[in-house]
């Protein structure tokens, strides 16, 4: 379906409409709820990219729920919470995980 715009130098005329308190309120929360979807789906794009959940970490680092809290206590990993949930820097893990593999290496070497 084709639009055609016209473009003019015009002023456009101001038109006010009348519509009830209730309908506007309603159309208000719904925008906001919109814009609330698109803000935290935004932010999970910049989660899934620095941080892993609960989950995704042990599976990573091949631990369990109680070595994850260690490493976490003893700030050997980054970790955050966020809206009531623990993530953990992925680039925090990759260190972690390196150190771990030179520590073979060296122990390897005696």
């Amino acid at each position: 379906m084709k639009q055609n715009i016209s473009i003019s130098n015009e002023p456009e005329k101001t038109e006010f409409v009348t519509v009830p308190k209730a309908y506007l309120e309603s159309i208000t929360k719904k925008i906001e709820l919109i814009y609330d979807l698109v803000l935290t789906k935004s932010q999970k794009n910049i989660i899934s990219e620095k941080w892993l959940n609960e989950n995704q970490a042990k599976e990573t680092l091949g631990k369990g729920t109680t070595s994850l809290w260690a490493l976490r206590k003893s700030k050997s990993i980054h970790s955050e919470k966020i809206g009531g949930k623990t993530y953990y820097n992925v680039e925090s893990i990759n260190k972690y995980l390196e150190r771990g593999l030179s520590d073979v290496v060296t122990n390897n070497k005696k």
